[in-house]
């Protein structure tokens, strides 16, 4: 079965709480982000996560800071970073996305 955004992210938190690189406050922050992001992306696979879908998550919070869209950008690049560390993914398509 492929993995989803949505049901990987319960993994990526618990993986990052129990190595403590992350305060419950950051914590809570990304599980917020990345559930909108998984929002967006729905039940597609991980592997199917294109970077035009990326583009359009991102062209939903233009009306946010920059600061915030930078912030929400980074949660992103980081979960796709971990799920190509455990083998879910093979590329990370928020890379090449600045702010």
């Amino acid at each position: 079965m492929s993995r989803t955004v949505q049901m990987t992210i319960p993994t990526y938190l618990e993986n990052r709480r129990a190595l403590r690189d992350l305060c419950p406050k950051a914590i809570s922050g990304a599980r917020v982000t990345l559930q909108q992001f998984a929002d967006h992306v729905g039940a597609r696979s991980l592997t199917k996560i294109s970077p035009n879908l990326v583009s359009s998550w991102l062209a939903k919070m233009e009306h946010l800071a920059l600061a915030t869209v930078r912030v929400r950008l980074s949660a992103v690049k980081t979960f796709f970073a971990w799920c190509i560390r455990k083998g879910y993914c093979h590329r990370n398509p928020a890379d090449g996305f600045k702010v």
